[in-house]
């Protein structure tokens, strides 16, 4: 499971390279602007307070975080990958053993 959830992460950077290599294009603002910010945004909408400066948030990171909510993206980001990871595994393991049957 390791190896899966070392290969989503390695993904994820190499995306987030990529958007900011390309500053200022459409992929970059929906990478770092709308999916990065996307645990923010979801916890400021389900009224978690502490997590944004300001009142306001958008798709497009026009909130600032604040240190407990760069610690909430990070354990929902490490939760979500620890769980796709899982789920292919899952998968995987299924597929082999319907396989061999």
């Amino acid at each position: 499971m390791l190896k899966v959830f070392t290969l989503i992460s390695i993904i994820l950077i190499i995306f987030i390279l990529l958007a900011l290599s390309m500053k200022g294009t459409d992929f970059s603002q929906i990478i770092l602007g709308g999916l990065y910010y996307l645990p923010i945004i979801v916890y400021h909408k389900l009224g978690i307070t502490g997590v944004t400066t300001g009142d306001s948030c958008s798709l497009f990171g026009s909130c600032d975080a604040t240190l407990l909510g760069w610690i909430l993206m990070a354990l929902f980001w490490i939760a979500l990958i620890f769980m796709v990871s899982t789920l292919l595994l899952v998968a995987i393991k299924h597929i082999k053993s319907a396989r061999e049957q």
